[in-house]
């Protein structure tokens, strides 16, 4: 079964919202921007713009998030966050790369 990537984002944005240990390790301002870069698949130009700062300070600001979500979620989760990442910035720029370790998460199978 395929699961359609509008249900995953819906996955993703329920996790942001609902992870009490995640609302525990970062702070709102910090969820919002993780919500933004995954769910909403937000490049950095338009993040900077959003919270008015210059795309150079977002992407320090992900890589703390996603320094976090490893310490308390595990590496595997924290993974999963960042080749979405890479995703979205591949996307970005014009590059139909696949992210990192072959997964694509357009195309998740349910077994």
């Amino acid at each position: 079964m395929k699961l359609d990537k509008n249900k995953f984002d819906l996955l993703l944005g329920n996790w942001i919202k609902w992870d009490g240990d995640l609302w525990a390790v970062l702070r709102e301002i910090e969820l919002k921007l993780l919500f933004d870069r995954i769910v909403t698949e937000m490049n950095d130009a338009d993040l900077a713009k959003n919270y008015r700062t210059t795309p150079e300070k977002i992407r320090e600001f992900l890589a703390v998030i996603y320094f976090k979500i490893e310490k308390s979620h595990g590496k595997k989760l924290a993974g999963l966050i960042r080749q979405i990442d890479a995703h979205v910035q591949a996307k970005a720029q014009g590059k139909n790369e696949k992210p990192e370790q072959g997964f694509d998460f357009e195309k998740v199978f349910l077994n």
